[in-house]
């Protein structure tokens, strides 16, 4: 008891006298805090970007089952990673059991808000386009199976653009808009809202949406050679992204031989869409990285350095 009792004395003779250094040096103790503030900060700030782009680039549930597919030609370099619609329905043949399918094309609608015409940046995708990217809508419901044959107009509006085009009317879902484009005007029924973090952008779709509209995805309507859609998908449980790769090529070789004309030479591919996001900034946040890791060292250093001089 006696010898903790000293412990504890010696070590509060030590902090007083830590304390009574660091009052009469106070221009080195500001500047070592100054120093180790700018490298932790560097440090947190260069984290919290490979965090948000790196570790969670997708605010999907199971992010890491989430594919891209499309169409590459080996004279065609310029990938924008597109496909048609006809081929699509190929894939979901084939690839049954294996991955959920979705389509989406770009659509560039004009909101008719009367004093103004603002023009939206939008998507037509397939019913089934949420249930594979596993987004819930906040308010009122998703596309169904009919919706693009239904008649009258149904949209879903991203949280952003209700934010932003409608001023957060919480009546709005139910209510009807007038869209232009095709050549007129129509009115469209605004049936549900997105919840904020279903942030819908390139890779899966062609720019960043406000409005999506559902798809008719009949191939016997569109061309073979229309290759104007970006699909995505979702590996079933227990799926190997392999699997569905062999199937695809299986898929490309018998379009090949019954559509010569569109598909001669044209192959599918698929990756997880997480890879796609990521691969083109990774070296940049590797080099960032290692350049916030040597200024915290270098600060760390510096005030080490500091302290020796008291």
């Amino acid at each position: 008891m006696r010898a903790s009792l000293a412990a504890m004395k010696s070590s509060l003779h030590d902090l007083r006298f830590g304390l009574r250094l660091l009052a009469r040096q106070r221009p080195i103790v500001g500047a070592a805090i100054l120093t180790l503030a700018l490298g932790l900060g560097a440090a947190t700030t260069v984290f919290s970007v490979v965090d948000a782009i790196l570790l969670r680039p997708l605010p999907f549930p199971g992010p890491g089952s989430l594919l891209m597919l499309w169409e590459r030609h080996p004279e065609r370099p310029g990938d924008w990673r597109l496909t048609s619609a006809a081929t699509y329905a190929d894939w979901r043949l084939a690839l049954d059991g294996v991955v959920d399918l979705a389509i989406s094309e770009p659509w560039r609608p004009v909101l008719d808000a009367g004093a103004e015409l603002r023009s939206l940046q939008g998507a037509r995708v397939s019913p089934d386009f949420f249930a594979v990217l596993g987004i819930e809508p906040l308010y009122g419901r998703s596309f169904e199976a009919d919706d693009a044959s239904a008649g009258g107009a149904r949209i879903l509006l991203t949280y952003r653009a209700w934010q932003r085009r409608f001023g957060g009317d919480p009546q709005l879902v139910g209510r009807s808009v007038r869209l232009l484009g095709g050549g007129g005007s129509s009115l469209a029924t605004v049936i549900g809202i997105l919840p904020p973090e279903a942030h819908l952008a390139a890779p899966m779709v062609l720019g960043e949406v406000e409005v999506l509209a559902p798809l008719d995805t009949d191939p016997r309507r569109r061309p073979r050679g229309e290759r104007l859609a970006r699909v995505i998908g979702r590996l079933r449980p227990g799926a190997e992204l392999e699997q569905a790769r062999q199937r695809l090529a299986a898929v490309s070789r018998r379009l090949a031989a019954a559509y010569p004309d569109s598909h001669r030479d044209w192959a599918a591919a698929a990756a997880p869409l997480v890879e796609l996001m990521t691969a083109p900034l990774k070296p940049a946040l590797y080099q960032l990285t290692a350049g916030a890791a040597l200024l915290f060292a270098i600060a760390c250093a510096d005030v080490a350095i500091l302290l020796l001089a008291l």
